[in-house]
């Protein structure tokens, strides 16, 4: 079946909103104009675009648009989608910066008299193009973060195997010497009160026929059955060497990638802190100031770490981490609390939202690389809540 990529055109005038997508007939099989005024959430979470088209009045309405998708839906940030806006010339400059800041991906010159109309389809070609890539790629620090404990289960279960066939041996040779000694005692036993010679052979030699015929027999079919136990144990661990090095190559590859983190704060200066103390990690600082930045930043990109801080403009940063790990996609993302309130409370209900751990402000330097390093390091195995 031909996939029908989706396109959704958001604008203020529904004459620029026919216009733009008429233009893009020939790119998207699909292609919808969405409602601006309090149902574009609703939109959204029905559509599932691709690509969305902004051709609002101002780039202001344009970003406030994006972010209101971010506060008031999860898809938005759940479902992968690519944000072009379209814009005066007079404002290229800006929404260039824009783009930088992650709150667009592209932006077309589109005003006046529909300056560059063929670049618009360009964009949202490239933005289409962007998308199917992005889903096909392998995303190789996931699956090696997967791969890991895969193998590191697989060997412990194998270890296990082994342990429990050694004690289950052990078990059946104990079981044996038991049960002839018992036997032995047994015919010394009868041997005392039998009546005469004759009567203690016979009981010896029925004792010892029951050993021989009944007992022995049983314990070495209960051994024959568990012995093809080792060889397909060692079987196991040898057929899946090559997967097993595999993932460890794997492992390897992913520990050199640069692990994103996300600071999300509303003190530039915080920002600024937090990005010089890691500079000479093995990490790629991206900031946001708000809970709706945040979301914008994460529509194509998931951060292995987020920094949050707990007092957020728009929404607390407890409520954004309950938020953020409420979508699937973001399970594998560890959230660290920056706080400058150590009250008990404050670290209980971030743990309780999904948090992994938290730092006090003003930051120690080497508490938070300590702690960085602890939740973008992959052979860490998952990550765990703390207890306050």
């Amino acid at each position: 079946m031909v996939r029908r990529h989706r396109v959704v055109v958001a604008c203020n005038a529904s004459s620029d909103a026919t216009l733009v997508a008429r233009l893009l007939e020939d790119v998207a099989a699909e292609i919808i104009v969405a409602r601006v005024e309090s149902g574009a959430a609703d939109d959204f979470d029905t559509l599932r675009p691709e690509v969305l088209v902004l051709g609002f009045d101002t780039l202001e309405d344009a970003e406030q648009y994006c972010l209101g998708l971010h506060r008031r839906t999860t898809l938005a940030q759940a479902s992968p989608h690519r944000a072009i806006v379209l814009c005066h010339k007079d404002v290229v400059r800006r929404a260039y910066e824009l783009c930088k800041k992650g709150t667009f991906d592209d932006y077309v010159l589109f005003w006046p008299f529909n300056y560059d109309a063929p670049r618009l389809a360009m964009a949202v070609h490239n933005a289409l193009r962007d998308m199917a890539l992005a889903s096909a790629a392998p995303k190789v620090v996931s699956e090696a973060y997967h791969a890991a404990h895969c193998q590191t289960a697989l060997a412990r279960r194998v270890s296990e195997g082994r342990r429990h066939f050694d004690s289950f041996s052990q078990s059946i040779g104990t079981a044996n010497a038991e049960i002839n000694a018992a036997l032995d005692n047994l015919a010394t036993d009868l041997a005392g009160v039998a009546d005469g010679p004759a009567q203690r052979r016979r009981l010896l030699t029925a004792v010892h026929e029951v050993e021989a015929t009944r007992v022995q027999p049983q314990l070495q079919r209960v051994a024959d059955a568990i012995r093809p136990l080792a060889g397909w144990t060692a079987d196991l661990e040898s057929e899946l060497v090559p997967a097993l090095t595999s993932a460890r190559r794997l492992q390897e590859l992913a520990q050199r990638e640069t692990a994103l983190v996300l600071v999300v704060d509303d003190d530039e200066f915080q920002q600024r802190m937090v990005a010089l103390f890691l500079e000479g990690e093995q990490v790629h600082t991206v900031c946001a100031s708000s809970a709706a930045e945040m979301a914008a930043a994460l529509r194509h990109q998931v951060p292995r770490l987020v920094l949050m801080d707990v007092n957020l403009p728009d929404v607390n940063g407890v409520e954004a981490t309950r938020r953020l790990k409420s979508v699937e996609r973001y399970a594998d993302t560890s959230v660290v609390i920056m706080t400058g309130q150590s009250e008990r409370r404050v670290v209980t209900d971030s743990i309780a939202a999904g948090a992994v751990d938290f730092v006090v402000k003003p930051i120690d330097k080497a508490t938070l690389i300590e702690k960085v390093r602890r939740y973008t390091r992959l052979d860490w195995g998952p990550t765990r809540a703390l207890t306050p």
